[in-house]
């Protein structure tokens, strides 16, 4: 069951990169061969893809985001938005006001790495609903942003997490301390495609200079994002620096 589960959980990042960035090009000369991936999409891939059931944090959010890609892809925007309105709904109901994350900021000794794997998961996910023309809920990005304090305050002493990830949710808990490699996180390869999508959407926010100044603009999670599917950060910090200096 692991093995299908993640093999599927590639999967849906190679998709995702294929029809963010590859679906498009050489239209004609490649013809053939984006009509053949485009058929395993529909038959191979999607007859076989976890369909979302809840929403929950893990797994491109319990398998919102691949459903959504291809509603998209596949022009059933209407499909795409309601989706996208479910998982704004749930996930609202998994972000506290005081910025923990339900049975994530819980994780014990991992407690530090599950919150930050989770605000990856919330920033894309709102990333899908601007693109889908939404606007999201000012209350969940109120919460965000009390996520993403939490992180930086914790990443700096991981006895500020103590408090919540001492529950030790389906996790251990050895005291304050936390499995995470403090020196190497802003170049991890697993979701690091929020590091960046932050002090883009949120320039002026205090957490996003306290960010940037931990995570420079040539960070390895700027280029690789496992998680995502490929990493957008690159992307976003140009805009980003185009904004911040439009000469």
């Amino acid at each position: 069951m692991k093995d299908a589960t993640h093999s599927t959980y590639l999967m849906a990042g190679l998709v995702r990169t294929y029809l963010a960035l590859l679906s498009d090009h050489g239209k004609e000369a490649l013809a053939e061969e984006h009509a053949a991936i485009a058929a395993w999409i529909a038959e191979g891939f999607s007859a076989r893809l976890k369909r979302p059931s809840q929403v929950y944090f893990g797994l491109n959010v319990g398998w919102c985001w691949p459903s959504i890609n291809l509603a998209m892809s596949e022009g059933r925007t209407d499909r795409a938005r309601q989706l996208l309105r479910r998982l704004e709904r749930g996930l609202a109901r998994r972000v506290n006001p005081d910025g923990s994350i339900v049975d994530r900021t819980t994780r014990g000794d991992r407690a530090l790495w599950y919150h930050y794997t989770s605000i990856g998961e919330l920033l894309v996910s709102l990333e899908m609903l601007r693109a889908a023309e939404m606007s999201p809920d000012p209350a969940l990005e109120d919460r965000i942003h009390a996520a993403v304090d939490l992180f930086i305050c914790a990443v700096q002493d991981y006895s500020i997490i103590h408090r919540w990830a001492s529950r030790r949710h389906n996790s251990s808990y050895e005291g304050e301390t936390q499995s995470w490699h403090r020196a190497g996180w802003p170049h991890y390869t697993l979701g690091g495609t929020r590091l960046h999508v932050y002090p883009y959407r949120y320039p002026n926010h205090p957490n996003a200079a306290a960010l940037r100044e931990m995570v420079g603009w040539n960070a390895g999670s700027a280029t690789t994002d496992i998680d995502f599917g490929f990493g957008a950060g690159c992307l976003y910090n140009l805009a980003a620096g185009q904004l911040a200096d439009p000469n």
